[in-house]
């Protein structure tokens, strides 16, 4: 009954980050978001995986857990060199 719960709050931080994604105002909002995405999915298998009693989801969530921070820093690495490449062709 208490995995219902925390299921429920794991879609609910899954839907506010899909909202936050959409409506972001900046780039920066909607990298963040997408990190939420990530963490919420995560949390969702790893909610099934103790609930089932299944370790074979480990991986699976190792591999998640990997790609959501590697995505998460080369976007906001993007980010960051193109506001850089703007300030230095405004000096010019």
């Amino acid at each position: 009954m208490l995995f219902y719960a925390f299921y429920a709050m794991m879609v609910l931080s899954l839907f506010f980050g899909f909202i936050r994604l959409i409506l972001g105002p900046s780039l920066l909002n909607r990298i963040i978001a997408f990190d939420t995405i990530a963490v919420s999915i995560i949390g969702i298998v790893v909610l099934f995986s103790i609930e089932q009693h299944v370790a074979y989801f480990l991986e699976l969530i190792l591999i998640f857990c990997l790609l959501g921070f590697v995505t998460t820093v080369a976007l906001i690495d993007y980010l960051f060199r193109t506001e850089k490449e703007e300030i230095h062709d405004e000096l010019e």
